[in-house]
């Protein structure tokens, strides 16, 4: 697999983690928080295992072009629903959340449309140049970004007490009543684009190895995502903040730094490395709809989707709408991460007895 495809699928964990992943877990249980962690960590490792495990099976092929050859047109529109459902509600409550964080770090008076038609404006134009040119930006994203995250993550380990995360052990599995836990599987959900993007050979093993090392080490951040709030401000403090990595950040003090609020800089890369899967997410939607549902040129539909995405961001009245609708997209979410996986294995299945 190119290894730009997995700096592109790694960066845009990376932005789900950062944005979404802390409020969602801590909210999700009161103790233990590896528990749920650990779960969802190792379901969505499982999922990604047979998405890959499967379109290794299609060579050459994208997740359409499997499904429309085996099961036919008609039914991969009604299959591809959720999907582009999922992409849809993302690309409404993302940037619009980001257009809320920076008019609260920034200036509470900003008009939020101010910011949130530049960000719109900057993925729409990503998505009409495509998946290649947005993966080649991602690689300078990257550079840009990743070190940053880095160092900042380094700076708050000095200034954390980890009695705050005891008692590590209970026997209770409370979270998987919590509508929390399972929004919190949008962070783990961006590898559902990687089906878009069909491997000119077949991606077999060593090239899926790669992309589980790559799976790995994303852990990390996961734990300083859901631990460092945790650990600073203890459970009950950090299950009422509303951006905890944006608290976290404003307990760093690094007297040789050139700037003085880090909390600004680490709201501004955030944006940025979420233009990747922003982008990213555009382009799908787009895709699909061309490709399934309305053959009309591609950078007409990725216009009127822009604007239908800003309408509906503006709309968007409070911070509570926004998680509400991180609830619901998590009813799509998992329906692609479980359906596709194992829709594509038992398309699989169905040529393999065709072929007999």
């Amino acid at each position: 697999m190119n290894k730009s495809l997995l700096n592109a699928f790694f960066l845009a964990q990376i932005s789900l983690i950062l944005l979404i992943y802390s409020e969602r877990l801590i909210s999700a249980t009161s103790s233990t928080h590896w528990k749920p962690l650990l779960v969802s960590y190792v379901i969505s490792g499982v999922f990604l295992y047979m998405y890959f495990k499967g379109l290794s099976l299609f060579p050459a092929m994208d997740i359409i072009q499997i499904t429309s050859s085996v099961v036919g047109k008609w039914i991969a529109r009604i299959l591809f629903l959720p999907f582009t459902l999922y992409f849809f509600i993302y690309l409404v409550t993302v940037p619009r959340h980001h257009a809320q964080l920076l008019v609260i770090t920034f200036h509470p008076t900003f008009p939020i449309w101010t910011l949130l038609l530049p960000t719109l404006l900057i993925l729409m134009f990503g998505a009409i140049l495509g998946i290649h040119a947005i993966i080649r930006a991602s690689l300078i994203v990257s550079i840009l970004c990743i070190p940053f995250f880095l160092l900042t993550f380094s700076a708050c380990l000095q200034n954390v007490d980890f009695h705050y995360a005891l008692p590590l052990w209970n026997d209770k599995f409370s979270f998987l009543q919590s509508p929390d836990f399972y929004s919190c599987f949008i962070s783990f959900s961006s590898f559902l684009f990687l089906g878009l993007v069909p491997s000119k050979q077949n991606i077999g093993m060593p090239r899926l190895r790669y992309l589980l090392i790559t799976y790995a080490a994303l852990l990390p951040f996961y734990l300083l995502a859901a631990y460092l709030p945790i650990t600073l401000y203890g459970v009950k403090s950090a299950s009422k903040l509303k951006f905890p990595m944006v608290s976290v950040m404003d307990t760093i003090n690094i007297s040789w730094l050139f700037f003085d609020r880090i909390t600004i800089f680490y709201v501004l890369m955030a944006l940025i490395s979420s233009y990747v899967y922003g982008a990213i997410s555009l382009w799908a939607m787009t895709t699909v709809i061309h490709k399934l549902y309305i053959s009309m040129n591609k950078t007409i539909i990725t216009a009127v989707l822009t604007l239908g995405i800003f309408i509906l961001g503006i709309w968007i009245p409070t911070l509570s709408s926004i998680d509400t609708l991180y609830g619901l997209n998590s009813i799509p979410t998992l329906t692609c991460m479980l359906g596709l996986p194992l829709g594509i294995l038992i398309m699989a299945g169905i040529k393999r007895r065709e072929a007999r």
